[in-house]
């Protein structure tokens, strides 16, 4: 018997292409998302960390910089001012995550 690559059903086989069309766009955003977190992250390895921070600090810190981002975006700052700033959210949320992952 011949096997059957592509389903004879014209929209599964469409359902099939559109939802591997997005995991690759969203693949795609975790490489550009954790590539620039990684870059901030770096950027800041004077500072003692976070694994010794409170969720409070950790929580103000973000929210300082959910703030910095709003300004960003109403005084229509460029563009990578702007991802720069989505990474530092971003990272301030995952610095969160990883104190509650190795808690007790």
């Amino acid at each position: 018997m011949k096997e059957r690559y592509f389903p004879h059903n014209k929209k599964l086989y469409h359902k099939i292409i559109e939802k591997e069309y997005q995991k690759g766009r969203i693949n795609h955003l975790i490489e550009f998302a954790s590539e620039k977190m990684k870059e901030r992250l770096l950027k800041n390895l004077d500072k003692p960390g976070w694994w010794n921070e409170s969720f409070d600090y950790l929580f103000s810190r973000l929210n300082e910089e959910v703030e910095e981002l709003l300004s960003a975006v109403m005084l229509k700052k460029e563009k990578e001012e702007i991802i720069k700033e989505c990474a530092d959210i971003a990272n301030f949320a995952f610095m969160i995550a990883s104190n509650y992952r190795q808690s007790n």
